[in-house]
């Protein structure tokens, strides 16, 4: 009976510390009937240098957009009757004042449409081709940024990047990005095009978009190809060669690059089973090279390629660098378990898809080193780069947030996790410290709120906003969790 009353308080002291964490941002009521059903897609909108924040449920045969102020005040509310071609792919939202255009695309991404919302004036319009279309281009990414949508695509059998930038009026522009210049090699040395690397060599490959300085997940970095996108740069990250690591950054307003090949020093050809992956975090490249028998993480100031921490791991020793476990999360037998050896943990990254992911809390970096297998949850199906994740748009923005919360909470994966201060030292015995989606994942367990539908997080100023639908009370809550 003691033991039993101890847990009933420790339990409603680690709910009362998460509604300390937590608090209703903004409650929307919602005006559908029974007919309409419920919504079955929202979009989410912050105005960054206004605290506005817009809003978009979209239901099977109407299209509702509510607009609030910084302080949560509704300023305007629309709904639309007619839904644009191809509504079911967002692409993005380019604002102009009060005028928020989204943007759609087809399922074979050559075309294009948009919807205009005019919360001053409480009007809309559309268009259902924006005049954008191409066969001989293959949609890479799309990203959110100085009011505009921009999107990338790579030319067939070529070494070309074309950006698109996309504005509020539905008018767009080109820029052609032109590496044919460029030297891009495969491991045997034979030439290949950008092309190709995009695309993949053999079988198709994901360009997975990472949002930057924030939070991810093992799953979502572990494809060989990645994009960011921060300060009007996108920076986009080939591994499909396991003895180098291709980088080529963008300047989005004048469509000038840069293109560095960094050379994977532990790569040994005649090596079996080796495995390569990288991440970009904070002005640092993060290499990772793993075998068997051993590990190999090495990381570069991005400035001048200078390697400045080399770490290695080897399948007799214990892993001097982990602040952590060696943790098995999500596997078959057992949501959580611990693995004792070395030994093992290589051997399970080297039978999954090895990855690597880095975040920064205060002056700590933590990094996170292992594999991922993909997997379904709930009945949700996880899709990157422009697709749909469980109902719940995930392209673009604060969306892509969502995405990688949903694969973060529910990736199975092997990993260590590692603290180190600002100059790359390992601090040992320090706790790993939590990060925003490790508060949005106890407040959803402590509330029950892991099957609840239409899931969205984004960011708000410093802060994260889980939102859920609550089907019993009609409406659509916002959380605020502290980062």
């Amino acid at each position: 009976m003691k033991s039993v009353l101890i847990l009933l308080i420790l339990n409603f002291t680690l709910l009362n510390v998460y509604a300390q964490d937590a608090s209703n941002w903004l409650t929307v009521n919602l005006d559908y009937s029974v007919s309409d059903k419920k919504p079955n897609e929202i979009i989410n909108v912050v105005d960054e240098e206004t605290g506005n924040f817009a809003t978009f449920f979209k239901y099977s045969r109407f299209l509702e957009a509510r607009l609030f102020d910084e302080n949560r005040e509704q300023i305007s509310k629309i709904k639309f009757n007619q839904l644009p071609k191809y509504f079911n792919n967002y692409l993005g939202c380019s604002k102009k004042g009060n005028n928020y255009t989204l943007f759609f695309k087809s399922l074979s991404s050559k075309k294009f449409s948009s919807l205009t919302f005019s919360f001053g004036s409480s009007n809309f319009s559309f268009k259902d081709n924006i005049g954008i279309e191409f066969d001989k281009e293959i949609f890479v990414e799309s990203f959110e940024s100085n009011n505009n949508v921009y999107f990338l695509t790579t030319v067939r059998n070529s070494s070309i990047l074309k950006l698109y930038t996309l504005k509020s009026d539905s008018s767009f522009s080109i820029k052609e990005i032109d590496l044919s210049n460029e030297k891009f090699e495969r491991n045997n040395g034979l030439k290949t095009t950008l092309f190709a690397i995009v695309r993949g060599l053999k079988n198709p490959v994901e360009t997975n978009n990472i949002k930057t300085k924030e939070p991810s997940s093992l799953e979502i970095a572990s494809t060989k190809n990645k994009i960011y996108f921060e300060s009007d740069i996108i920076t986009y990250t080939f591994n499909c060669f396991d003895s180098y690591t291709g980088l080529i950054s963008i300047n989005v307003n004048d469509g000038t690059y840069v293109y560095k090949k960094i050379e994977n020093i532990n790569f040994i050809k005649k090596e079996r089973g080796n495995k390569t992956n990288s991440f970009v975090y904070d002005g640092y490249f993060f290499s990772m090279y793993s075998t068997r028998d051993r590990l190999a993480y090495d990381i570069y100031d991005l400035t001048n390629l200078e390697l400045i921490k080399s770490l290695s791991i080897d399948r007799e020793k214990e892993i001097a660098f982990k602040n952590s476990p060696i943790i098995l999360e999500g596997g078959e037998l057992a949501k959580y378990r611990e693995l004792d050896r070395t030994a093992q943990f290589l051997r399970k990254i080297a039978n999954s898809n090895v990855s690597t992911f880095v975040y920064k809390k205060d002056d700590r970096f933590v990094v996170t080193i292992g594999s991922s297998e993909p997997i379904e949850s709930g009945g949700m199906v996880f899709v990157y780069g422009g697709g749909i994740v469980g109902g719940i748009i995930a392209g673009v923005g604060n969306a892509i947030l969502t995405a990688a919360y949903q694969s973060y909470a529910n990736t199975r994966s092997t990993r260590i996790e590692c603290v180190f201060d600002e100059q790359f030292n390992h601090v040992p015995g320090e706790e790993v410290p939590l990060n925003g989606f490790d508060n949005i994942k106890q407040y959803v367990e402590a509330n029950n709120l892991s099957k609840a539908k239409l899931q969205t997080v984004f960011k708000y100023q410093d802060d994260y906003i889980f939102g859920y639908l609550n089907k019993t009370s009609n409406s659509y809550i916002y959380i605020l969790v502290e980062n």
